[in-house]
């Protein structure tokens, strides 16, 4: 379960961060199809990709993934950062009161955003080397 809160109103939402790549068929049918007028137009949304429905499809971690630091519910960097990017400004707070392997702090990090983790367990608290 993933809750995302927000204190401002009207809650962020940047729905371009989360666009999908289009497979390359899609893209040949869809430059073939003539009802656009605008060809510029369909190839700079192409480019862009789709927008994201509400069902995001991701692997689970692996127990020999890269990404793996021993928490047994760490979540997906891709997952994490596409939460992050979605809603949140480049120095926002990213607020996570189970910070455990610490993934929501790193890509917080990587992405501009302040953030604060907090974890009860010390073992599990210094993630990655930054404790």
């Amino acid at each position: 379960m993933i809750l995302v809160l927000r204190k401002s109103e009207p809650p962020k939402f940047h729905k371009s961060a989360v666009r999908e790549p289009y497979d390359v068929a899609k893209v040949k049918k869809y430059l073939r199809d003539n009802c656009c007028k605008n060809l510029a137009a369909r190839k700079r949304h192409l480019a862009a990709g789709k927008f994201a429905t509400n069902l995001w499809r991701m692997p689970s971690l692996k127990v020999n993934s890269k990404e793996k630091y021993g928490h047994p519910a760490q979540k997906p960097e891709r997952l994490i950062e596409r939460i992050v990017l979605s809603s949140s400004d480049p120095g926002d707070l990213v607020l996570d009161l189970f910070s455990g392997s610490g993934t929501n702090s790193l890509v917080a990090e990587r992405h501009d955003r302040k953030f604060f983790g907090v974890e009860k367990m010390p073992a599990i608290s210094n993630w990655r080397g930054r404790g």
